[in-house]
This record gives C-alpha cells, sequence and structure tokens, in this order.
C-alpha cells in the first residue's frame, strides 16, 4: 500500500465473511450434520457468500473515501443508518 490508498480485496472480503459466519457456536451444530455438511458449506458460499463478497469488494473500491460500503449506505439512506 505505498500509494496511500486503502483497498478491501475480494479474498479478504470473503475470508471475513467465513470467519464472521463460522464461528464457535456453529462448530457443532455442522458436525452433527455429518458429511451433509459440505453440500450446504458449498451451497451458501457458492448463493451467498460469493456474490456478497463481490458487492463489498465493488464498493470498497469503488467510492474514493475510506469508508467503502459505510459511504454508500451513508449517501444512500443518510448519516443515521450510515452509522449503523
Amino acid at each position: 500500500m505505498s500509494d496511500g490508498k486503502k483497498k478491501l480485496s475480494f479474498f479478504t472480503v470473503i475470508s471475513t465473511i467465513i470467519c464472521v459466519v463460522f464461528v464457535c457456536e456453529a462448530a457443532a451444530p455442522a458436525a452433527a450434520i455429518g458429511n451433509q455438511q459440505f453440500f450446504w458449506w458449498i451451497f451458501l458460499i457458492l448463493t451467498f457468500l460469493l456474490p456478497y463478497g463481490m458487492v463489498v469488494a465493488e464498493l470498497g473500491t469503488t467510492y474514493d473515501g475510506e469508508g467503502g460500503i459505510y459511504d454508500w449506505v451513508r449517501d444512500g439512506l443518510g448519516d443515521k443508518w450510515g452509522a449503523r
């Protein structure tokens, strides 16, 4: 980051979402499901995490401000929702 711009990469977004979704509380139910969990994890990654990561990465690089998705929400819905 020698150019001084902060960038949110696609890999960073996907890995952050996986870390947030797959917490210790989700490990036990996933283990109880058995081998079916692999299908559901792949299904969820392809249908939710991948498109969500692409949207967040695009918003993070499109807006020049330091907030990325915060700037997008603030511009669209106002300061109240931007802070949330």
